[in-house]
């Protein structure tokens, strides 16, 4: 079966909502980060974060997106 995939703008507040379940199936490779790669997206969206001004109050109204590429099936 042909799936097709789809890319969409998203904040990225909404990817890290409860709107949002992400898990590893059981039939896919093992998480492989370390805390040093964790660490350094994390350190990066928080430098994304203080270079945007973004505060909760205007997080809706941020102009330049994070591009993440998430891929979610």
């Amino acid at each position: 079966m042909k799936k097709t995939l789809n890319a969409e703008e998203m904040p990225l507040y909404k990817v890290f909502s409860d709107d949002y379940l992400f898990t590893i199936p059981s039939v896919q490779r093992p998480y492989s980060w370390t805390s040093d790669e964790a660490g350094d997206l994390l350190d990066d969206l928080l430098d994304f974060i203080e270079e945007q001004s973004i505060k909760e109050a205007n997080i809706s109204r941020v102009e330049e997106p994070y591009f993440w590429a998430v891929l979610c099936l």
